[in-house]
């Protein structure tokens, strides 16, 4: 599974910049008041708005992926012990050949083991770095929009003043 964005959709940082252009572009009205366009202000905001679950979804997709590899090398590990178990039971003929095969079993299972514990700590690192990658540009966005907002609230009561 392979996280995608449409080709047309934009992040949440482009969506921000586009409103403070609309707000740098807006018409000034005194000395520290703009006229903003409502439907042009409520269309950005739904954008960022839209955005932001796009940026929601594409983690979640990043977890599923997470989920899918665990799953993946979980049976790996599984196949990997089955193999070993048949391969033991194989060798049971002989004495010699069984402890052999008993200690060559238990390298395996060994070796399966720490193959999943390192996939395990790899994936969960990749997925962990990632996620906090998208929480700490989410939680910047949310500032920006936040910001946007007061500003919006200060800038419509000195216009109704």
């Amino acid at each position: 599974m392979t996280v995608t964005r449409d080709v047309g959709t934009r992040s949440v940082g482009d969506e921000l910049a586009a409103l403070h252009q609309l707000v740098d572009r807006a018409r000034t009205k005194g000395r520290s008041s703009v006229v903003l366009e409502r439907d042009e202000v409520l269309a950005a905001l739904q954008r960022i708005e839209s955005a932001h679950a796009g940026a929601t979804l594409a983690s979640r997709e990043l977890v599923a992926q997470r989920e899918d590899l665990m799953r993946s090398s979980e049976d790996e590990a599984s196949e990997i012990l089955r193999a070993a178990r048949l391969e033991q039971d194989r060798l049971v003929s002989d004495t010699e050949v069984f402890r052999v095969a008993v200690r060559e079993g238990e390298d395996l299972v060994a070796a399966a083991r720490e193959e999943a514990d390192v996939l395990r700590r790899d994936t969960d690192a990749y997925v962990g770095t990632r996620l906090a990658s998208l929480q700490a540009s989410l939680e910047k966005t949310l500032g920006e929009v936040r910001r946007g907002i007061t500003n919006l609230s200060s800038r419509e009561a000195e216009v109704s003043n």
